[in-house]
């Protein structure tokens, strides 16, 4: 089997604006959402690991700001690149989502963050995107309130009760493997729509991957069952993340395609 090509590198050659993150996305269930994109290894099997790891290259790139929904990640970027280059979408979007109530931060909202900066703040290229999903809880279709949260940031900052883990719901027997998977699965099409219209708005060279896998109950040859992304596991799923180059295009009139009045005719002014 040919190896797989490494993150980092392709970060370094490959020209890009925009990288884009997806949390905790496996590359299978990414690919299979997307209907494109590759597999290549990532650097470490969690967040706190890959952003140490990623942080060098990103200065190299001359990386100017770094939009993050996920906590884990802003005081390295500010300590490593400077102070405000990290942008905490999670502290003014943090919000409860789904009819489940789910702690979290909505894709669309941190598109909306993002394209209002470019639009009225002149933002310098390139930048990064952190997005929190796929990451559990899921609040994709369908929702799910599991999660890794027992960090003292979802305490101090937005006290938010504690979301069962799976493997301890799985411990309990009270685990639906399969609806666990669909509603993480559920979870990549949300991110993978978010971005794709950000990737669309932006209309720059973007590239979108992840910092990390996913285990969703899969069996390791000492017959334990594996979820989540724990830091001293060591399946290969962790390090397989995909990896999705967009290239900008040719910029389209308002009218193009007469869109203003399809869009004009919804709303009944034709």
């Amino acid at each position: 089997m040919k190896p797989l090509e490494d993150q980092l590198a392709l970060l370094e050659t490959t020209p890009w604006k925009v990288l884009l993150i997806l949390d905790a996305c496996r590359a299978d269930a990414f690919i299979d959402a997307a209907g494109d994109g590759r597999e290549v290894r990532s650097p470490a099997n969690c967040t706190d690991k890959w952003v140490k790891a990623v942080t060098p290259t990103l200065k190299k790139c001359g990386i100017k700001r770094y939009y993050t929904a996920n906590p884990l990640v802003g005081k390295h970027i500010n300590s490593q690149l400077g102070e405000g280059t990290a942008i905490p979408l999670w502290f003014s979007l943090w919000s409860r989502l789904t009819d489940m109530n789910i702690p979290g931060v909505n894709p669309w909202a941190v598109n909306g963050w993002v394209l209002n900066d470019v639009i009225h703040e002149n933002v310098e290229w390139p930048i990064v995107v952190h997005y929190l999903q796929p990451h559990f809880p899921a609040v994709g279709s369908p929702p799910f309130a599991i999660g890794q949260w027992g960090g003292k940031w979802t305490d101090l900052h937005m006290a938010t009760r504690r979301l069962p883990r799976p493997e301890r719901l799985h411990k309990k027997g009270l685990l639906d493997i399969d609806y666990m998977r669909e509603s993480y699965n559920g979870n990549v099409r949300l991110a993978v729509r978010a971005a794709n219209h950000l990737v669309k708005m932006l209309n720059v060279d973007t590239i979108i991957t992840s910092d990390h896998g996913e285990l969703l109950g899969e069996v390791n040859e000492d017959g334990k069952t594996l979820f989540g992304h724990a830091m001293g596991e060591k399946s290969p799923i962790l390090r397989s993340v995909p990896w999705l180059h967009c290239s900008s295009k040719e910029p389209r009139s308002i009218d193009d395609g007469n869109e203003l009045r399809e869009k004009l005719t919804v709303l009944g002014y034709y």
